[in-house]
Parts: C-alpha cells; sequence; structure tokens
C-alpha cells in the first residue's frame, strides 16, 4: 500500500513539475514584456514604479479573504477558477489590442496588471497550501526544491526571450502564447489527486473573517513560529539593500560594463539553480533552521564583505571577479535559506491553516519589500554605498546571532513546541 501511494506521489510531482515550468515561465515572460511596455511607453518613472506596487497593494486588500477561502474551499477549484481568470484577462487583453491597434494603453495595461495579480494570489496560495495533500512527505522537500530552481531558471531565461518575442511577434500573439500555457496548467490541474494524502479540513461552516482570525491565533499562540517569521521578514527587509545595492554599485559606482553586469546578474541566478538542484537531489534537510541560522550568518558576512572591499583601491577587473563569486555565491546561499524553510513550514503547520499562513506571511513580506527599496535608495543616494553595506552586514549577523538565545529558539528541533 505504501508502495503504491509513493508510487502515485511520483507521478503527481512529475504532473506538477510540468504544470510549474509552463506557469512560471510564461508569467515570468508576460511580466518582463509589461515592464518594457510600461517603460516605453510612459514619460514617468512614476508608472513603472506604480506597476511594482500593485502586487502588494493587491495581497494587502485581498488579506483577509485569500486564504481562508484557501482553507475553507476545494483547493483544484480554486487554482482552476484563478487560472480561468487569468486567461479571461489576457484573452480581454489580447482582444483589446487585435481592435485598436493600441499596445500602449496603460489604463489597460494596468487593469491587466490587477487581473493577474489577483489570480496569482489565489494560485499561489492554493498551490503551496496543498503540497502535502498532492505528495507525500517525503517529496515536499524536492517539491519546493524543484519549484525554487524552476523560479530562479525562469527569471534568467525571461529577460532573454521576452526580448526576442517581443521583437518578433505582435503583442496579441505573445499574449495568445500565455494563455495557452494557462491553459495546461489547468488541463495538468484535473488530471491531479488531490486527496492522495488525506488530512483535516478547515471547518466549512465557519465565516471568513473567522477562518483568518484563527489563522492570526495560530501565530500568536506559537512563540517559536512567531519570532522565526518575524526574523525572516526582518532579514528580507536588510536583504532588500543588496537588491538595491549590487547594481546600484556595479553601475553607479564601479562603471561596470553592461556586459560586466550582465555576467554578475546570471551568477546569481546560476547560483539559484545550481543550490536548488542539488538540493532537490538529496534528502530533506534534518535541521533547517539551523541550516537556515547558518546560511544567515554567512550572507551577512559576505555584505560586510562587500563593504570593506569597497573601501580598497582595486581595479575594475578585480572588483568584477570578486562580485562575480559574491553572486554566485549569495544566489546559493539564499536558495539554502528559502527552500528548507519552506519545507518546514509546510511540514509543521496544520493542513487546514497552510492557505492562512502561507498568505500572510506572503502578504507581510511583500509589504516590507517597498519599504526597504525606500529607505535603501535614499541611503545609496545619501551615504557612501561602502558604509551601507558593511552596517547591513552588521546589523545582519548581530540579530541573527543573538536571536536564538534572545527568544530561546531551539534551532536543533523541527518541532513548533519545544
Amino acid at each position: 500500500m505504501e508502495a503504491r501511494l509513493t508510487q502515485a506521489s511520483n507521478k503527481q510531482l512529475s504532473k506538477l513539475i510540468v504544470s510549474n515550468l509552463a506557469g512560471t515561465l510564461g508569467s515570468a515572460i508576460l511580466t518582463f514584456v509589461i515592464g518594457l511596455i510600461i517603460l516605453k511607453h510612459s514619460d514617468s518613472a512614476i508608472y513603472f514604479g506604480l506597476s511594482q506596487a500593485v502586487g502588494p497593494v493587491v495581497s494587502l486588500l485581498l488579506l483577509p479573504f485569500t486564504g481562508s477561502l484557501v482553507d475553507k474551499y476545494n483547493k483544484q477549484g480554486i487554482i482552476i477558477w484563478a487560472q480561468g481568470l487569468s486567461i479571461l484577462a489576457l484573452g480581454l487583453f489580447a482582444g483589446f489590442i487585435a481592435t485598436t491597434h493600441l499596445t500602449s494603453n496603460l489604463l489597460m495595461v494596468f487593469l491587466l496588471l490587477i487581473a493577474l495579480k489577483i489570480s496569482d494570489q489565489f494560485l499561489s496560495t492554493a498551490s503551496v497550501s496543498a503540497a502535502t495533500n498532492l505528495v507525500v512527505e517525503e517529496h515536499v522537500h524536492k517539491l519546493r526544491s524543484i519549484e525554487q530552481t524552476i523560479g530562479a531558471l525562469s527569471q534568467f531565461i525571461a529577460p532573454i526571450a521576452g526580448v526576442a518575442l517581443y521583437a518578433t511577434l505582435p503583442l496579441e500573439y505573445l499574449v495568445g502564447l500565455e494563455i495557452g500555457l494557462e491553459a495546461l496548467v489547468i488541463i495538468i490541474t484535473l488530471t491531479l489527486n488531490f486527496h492522495l494524502v488525506a488530512h483535516h479540513q478547515a471547518d466549512a461552516e465557519a465565516s471568513l473573517f473567522t477562518l483568518f482570525k484563527e489563522g492570526l491565533d495560530f501565530i500568536k499562540a506559537h512563540k517559536k513560529f512567531q519570532h522565526t517569521l518575524a526574523l525572516f521578514m526582518f532579514i528580507n527587509l536588510l536583504i532588500t539593500g543588496i537588491i538595491v545595492g549590487m547594481p546600484y554599485v556595479q553601475v553607479k559606482v564601479l562603471h561596470f560594463s553592461d556586459y560586466y553586469y550582465g555576467l554578475t546578474e546570471a551568477a546569481l541566478s546560476l547560483g539559484f539553480i545550481v543550490v536548488g538542484i542539488y538540493l532537490s537531489a538529496r534528502k530533506a534537510i534534518r535541521y533547517p533552521l539551523l541550516l537556515a541560522w547558518k546560511s544567515i550568518l554567512t550572507i551577512g558576512g559576505l555584505v560586510a564583505l562587500m563593504g570593506a572591499v569597497l573601501w580598497l583601491p582595486l581595479s575594475t577587473d578585480t572588483f568584477f571577479a570578486f562580485f562575480l563569486l559574491i553572486s554566485l555565491i549569495f544566489g546559493g546561499i539564499s536558495t539554502a535559506v528559502n527552500i528548507p524553510m519552506m519545507t518546514w513550514v509546510t511540514q509543521i503547520v496544520p493542513t487546514h491553516y497552510q492557505g492562512r499562513i502561507f498568505n500572510i506571511v506572503s502578504t507581510a513580506s511583500q509589504l516590507l519589500s517597498p519599504l526597504g527599496m525606500v529607505i535603501f535608495s535614499l541611503g545609496f543616494d545619501y551615504l557612501p554605498a561602502s558604509l551601507l553595506f558593511l552596517l547591513c552586514g552588521a546589523i545582519m549577523i548581530g540579530v541573527t546571532a543573538y536571536w536564538p538565545r534572545f527568544y530561546k529558539v531551539n534551532i536543533l528541533s523541527n518541532q513548533l513546541e519545544d
């Protein structure tokens, strides 16, 4: 019986990989093209900034509903409904372009972005929380690793494919291609057994706000979970300093050529991909909290090292070699944090809470990112980049090193209650 369940889980895992690849790659390419349209057809940078704010704003507005709906109702139905909304929005957008021949109507572009974000919010929450129903426990880690690798690979391919497709195909054809990929995801979803592994379901009679409150109460009741999430949210805030700072330093301070800058960005993606493949091929990490803790300390050390190296009078080629190596390591270590932590949360949070918990965590993380972008964008305008990197790295190391002792979190235990 167990062997048959494992075999069925393997089949579902293969289908999920194909579905994730089609959906993630298509979405990444379309997102890149939409960003390109906004940049090309607007006179102000504010429009691009607004396009980046759509995600956090929609997530915040949907926060009380998304996770509760996912936990209360059939996850397969929600995924199909979400994909259907994407197809409808894309179809209307393609129809508008075909009939008016206007590719630069920013109102239609923003309406499309909002519809796609609503769809993505339900789709991603339902997909993540359904993992323990779709595959056996030992396959959850592998699924998370492969998803992370596909995400990194898509981000690597999207700019290249996006530019090529945008230059050779009419926009409505490109949108039609994305509709085809979304339809493929629906077809695969219909063939999946969302009850392969049985788990307790949320109370179908409870209201959405009651379910949402239960999700918040779950986080409040488990201090280890609460403090771990607080740490990772704070670290994500600091990491926006790296996201803003590394391109700024390479282009504005060190004056890297486009070729050098492109290679360092590729090295970052390569780090994501290599470690993602490695983690998908090995067994689940025994102590994910310990690995994440060590990895964050290492990231803090790398950030501080960047700040120190920027004080040195090195040649452009030497700086390039240094940032190439740092980008590769940073990409790999970031993956070594994300995958084990996602696996840990999936395994320790009861299935009937996962939609709400993942949605709350995802929204909170998204809300901090724009704040970090603003803080560090201003910081790099008025302070030396070397000083900011040193401060950011030192704070990251200090907070992370002291965290287990201060909050009495046992990082050698995978249980919520120690």
